[in-house]
């Protein structure tokens, strides 16, 4: 694995230690032999805005979003589909040239 194409990923929220995405996806990577590494990132209510915006310069290539942030991140991203207004929240982040593309994933699972 080298660090330089390493292709980052996270998880935000507020908790966040109790998370066992980090661990899940880590795995996975592992498994698979992909050059990524998977996060997580306690970014308080109030510091919403810049948390966005610092994963933005690090470059991070998507995001999920946890509680207490689905509803309130939306106002800070650059786009959300369709699906994000339905629900009223986003659960996934997408990164791509500096522009955040938010989803919201539940709606299928919940189908």
């Amino acid at each position: 694995m080298t660090v330089k194409n390493t292709k980052a990923f996270a998880i935000i929220g507020d908790p966040i230690d109790h998370s066992l995405s980090p661990t899940i996806h880590n795995a996975a990577y592992r498994r698979l032999g992909m050059n990524c590494m998977y996060m997580a990132y306690r970014v308080r209510a109030d510091e919403l805005e810049e948390g966005v915006e610092s994963l933005k310069e690090a470059n991070i290539q998507g995001f999920n979003v946890t509680i207490p942030h689905k509803v309130s991140i939306m106002k800070y991203l650059d786009h959300y589909d369709q699906t994000c207004n339905i629900i009223g929240a986003t659960n996934t982040v997408r990164m791509k040239d500096g522009v955040s593309y938010g989803y919201n994933t539940d709606m299928d699972g919940f189908l």
